[in-house]
């Protein structure tokens, strides 16, 4: 499987989308300069490919990008209903922050 990333660059942010070659999965994020964070604002694999190890290679290369990038944290929100994917986060060390984000999210972090 090849990794595409496509960068926008605007004036506030980076944005970086990272999507396999034949679409089965994406990964979105930014920062910008002044923060010591970075964002994780959409992950998600085509569900008929799910439980392939697609989605854990592409969030591996995703943390080994964002690894490079000299911030602090990564943070990130998801559905407080999907467990599995909170789940997820936890094996790779995120911590819950905050499990009542606006109503339907839980925050998440990690600390790099």
């Amino acid at each position: 499987m090849k990794i595409v990333k496509h960068i926008t660059e605007e004036p506030e942010y980076t944005a970086v989308k990272l999507i396999t070659t034949d679409c089965l999965g994406i990964i979105q994020y930014s920062f910008n300069d002044k923060d010591n964070y970075v964002y994780i604002y959409s992950f998600s694999v085509e569900n008929h490919n799910r439980g392939k190890h697609i989605g854990t290679e592409l969030f591996e290369y995703c943390l080994n990008e964002i690894n490079s990038l000299d911030k602090k944290e990564i943070h990130l929100t998801v559905n407080k209903n999907n467990i599995q994917l909170i789940n997820f986060y936890k094996r790779y060390g995120f911590i819950v922050v905050n499990d009542n984000y606006e109503e339907y999210y839980v925050y998440m972090k990690l600390n790099l």
